[in-house]
């Protein structure tokens, strides 16, 4: 990688009123979709009261739905299929600990 123009694009970044934007457009895609993963998660964990709590009471079901969530880290190079899998854990009602037990 061109260091010089890792450096012109912080300098960039620090005279922009847009540096996350700025920063993000210069971020490899895995650094993207960290970002967009975490901000998921965190956005599961403030709006969204956990319906199951235990690894005991996924379903059937529930274990498809997770596993389609994985086909993101399929489809975009540089996704956590873990980070796919809390994300999609979360967003069908489970708790944010019992989808970590269930995606190691």
């Amino acid at each position: 990688m061109n260091t010089e123009k890792i450096n012109n694009s912080f300098t960039y970044i620090a005279q922009s009123d847009k540096p996350v934007f700025i920063m993000l457009m210069g971020l490899p895609l895995s650094g993207k979709s960290t970002i967009i993963q975490n901000a998921f998660i965190q956005y599961g964990d403030k709006n969204k009261k956990p319906i199951i709590e235990s690894t005991k009471q996924i379903t059937f079901m529930n274990a498809i739905i997770i596993g389609l969530a994985q086909l993101v880290a399929a489809i975009f190079p540089g996704t956590s299929r873990s980070g796919s899998t809390i994300v999609g854990s979360i967003g069908i009602g489970i708790s944010r600990e019992t989808a970590a037990k269930f995606t190691f």
